[in-house]
């Protein structure tokens, strides 16, 4: 799986959707934090390898600012 700006998510225990809105790149590629923006408005990251191995992807957009506006983000869907 490749982790890209705009993928919508599903976080494991609570469903919670979130958005990939940056990836910062670190010298190992599983270890780039990937920063989330939440259904709450709340900014977090990750590591790349816990994304592709612990969350579900949803959906994709182009950009991270259709994403958060479309209904998988918005829970109408």
């Amino acid at each position: 799986m490749t982790v890209k700006v705009g993928q919508v998510y599903k976080l494991p225990y609570s469903k919670s959707p979130v958005v990939v809105i940056r990836i910062e790149p670190k010298i190992e590629e599983r270890f780039d934090f990937i920063h989330f923006i939440t259904d709450e408005g709340k900014q977090e990251r990750l590591w790349r390898i816990a994304v592709e191995e612990t969350l579900e992807l949803v959906a994709e957009y182009n950009t991270w600012q259709e994403a958060v506006t479309s209904p998988e983000f918005r829970g109408e869907k």
